[in-house]
């Protein structure tokens, strides 16, 4: 019995079927190529997403370079009118490509969950604060700031936003080399009064004090060290002299609120890169480094040295932190005195000497070395929400914490290569606002939006790299 053959196909059959398998394999490639560009953010991406991005990017790139000579007020309103007009502008076409249309699905995404109760109470202020121009004024700030938030998590996707904090590192690289110059007396392009000038006050680059460089400073330098595992060696050697030449001047700003927060995050962000096990190393090894920081740069030194002789021999922790305690002293009573509705967001500026006179009369004690008995900002974020919205408006604060904490364990969960930013920044933004008001400088504030609206897109994406 013979087993009989299996029929050949025939010319017709062979020529499909040879048809199908190349149209196919051309669709998988259109597939791929598309896949691929949106990935890059290609031409596959809306045009207006794309134009989103370079006004979101000129957002961050160019206020801090913006500065107007004889101006009252030479470097901080310029760069905040730039970077907020910047930011509305970026709102325009991005506003038409928002990835959820009904605003009843916007609502449940992380970026609205986290801002809007704050946003709200914010408003409500209005009603019952007795400073309604100022709070207005700052309501402004704070609307503009939500709105770029929210817009720029909801319509770009997480990649664009990632290399949106890769455009902070070009000013970041021009200013802290600039910052170095002055450190060292090979350039100063800005004047300074009798008044106020001193040794340190020489070392801000274009921001209007050392303090706001540093507070700007402490993300381009996370971001630089974010970017270099995978990055080819010519990349990967421009990123360390970013992060070197960013680290050098921020140490050279003797802030030292600053360079603990990078120090930290620094310490998170290469943990949850490398892993728990090389814990015990990394920190060893940056101990090391702050301890030679603080021995080798002499003006870091003098401020270390300066900061030991008064928390051990005099025992005065005000001038340790210097005269921070006088602006928390403050907060803490307007928020005795207004724990329901608080003093109206941003008001807390012009309640502050009301309060310093109740507390002196009390004969609690301030900080003598301050060339401005005023203080604009409690330094201490939370503290100041707690004044201007009282204990609702801490509630609001913490609500807000949490969606940013659950939403950082998701993307440390899905996106595994950038676990390090996402713990380490958020570490230095806590400790940043801590002891100083990231968010209350246009140009450092703006620079944390895209983190946060970064983290709140990636933490939607379903992305396992």
């Amino acid at each position: 019995m013979t087993k009989s053959r299996p029929k050949r196909p025939t010319g017709r059959a062979q020529h499909q079927k040879s048809l199908g398998e190349r149209q196919g394999s051309h669709a998988e490639r259109q597939r791929s190529q598309a896949e691929r560009a949106a990935h890059r953010g290609g031409t596959a991406e809306p045009a207006a997403v794309r134009w989103g991005w370079w006004l979101a990017a000129a957002a961050l790139v160019l206020p801090p370079f913006v500065i107007l000579p004889g101006a009252l007020d030479a470097v901080r309103l310029p760069q905040r009118l730039v970077a907020e007009w910047l930011a509305l502008a970026s709102l325009i076409p991005l506003a038409a490509v928002t990835t959820t249309p009904r605003w009843q699905e916007s609502l449940r995404r992380a970026a609205p969950r986290a801002v809007l109760p704050l946003v709200g109470l914010a408003i409500l202020g209005l009603a019952w604060t007795a400073h309604p121009t100022i709070v207005v004024d700052a309501l402004v700030d704070l609307a503009i700031g939500a709105a770029a938030l929210v817009v720029w998590s909801l319509a770009m996707p997480a990649e664009r936003l990632r290399r949106l904090l890769d455009a902070l590192l070009v000013p970041a690289a021009a200013l802290a080399l600039l910052a170095v110059l002055q450190l060292h007396h090979l350039w100063q392009p800005v004047a300074f009064g009798e008044a106020i000038s001193d040794e340190r006050t020489g070392v801000s680059a274009l921001a209007g004090n050392p303090g706001d460089l540093a507070a700007w400073l402490v993300l381009p330098c996370l971001v630089a060290q974010a970017s270099l595992p995978g990055a080819r060696a010519t990349r990967r050697i421009l990123l360390l002299a970013v992060a070197a030449l960013c680290l050098y001047a921020l140490v050279g700003t003797r802030t030292l609120t600053a360079v603990v927060a990078v120090g930290a995050g620094s310490v998170v962000l290469w943990t949850a890169r490398l892993g728990r096990r090389r814990l015990l190393p990394l920190g060893a090894a940056v101990v090391v480094a702050a301890l030679g920081l603080a021995v080798l740069v002499p003006p870091l030194r003098q401020r270390v040295t300066h900061a030991w002789q008064l928390a051990i021999e005099k025992g005065d922790a005000n001038a340790l932190l210097s005269g921070r305690l006088d602006g928390w002293r403050v907060a803490l009573r307007l928020l005795r005195e207004h724990p329901l509705g608080g003093v109206g967001f941003g008001a807390y500026r012009a309640e502050f000497t009301g309060a310093k006179l109740q507390l002196l009369a009390q004969g609690v004690p301030f900080y003598a070395g301050h060339l401005n008995p005023n203080f604009a900002s409690a330094h201490d974020e939370y503290l100041e929400v707690a004044a201007e919205l009282g204990w609702p408006g801490v509630a609001a604060l913490g609500w807000g914490l949490a969606v940013t904490f659950l939403a950082a364990r998701a993307v440390a969960s899905r996106v595994r290569s950038q676990r390090g930013l996402v713990w380490g920044g958020l570490v230095a933004l806590a400790l940043l606002a801590l002891a100083y008001f990231p968010f209350r400088l246009a140009p450092v504030a703006l620079s944390w939006v895209a983190w946060l609206a970064w983290l709140f897109a990636a933490s939607e994406t379903e992305a396992t790299t």
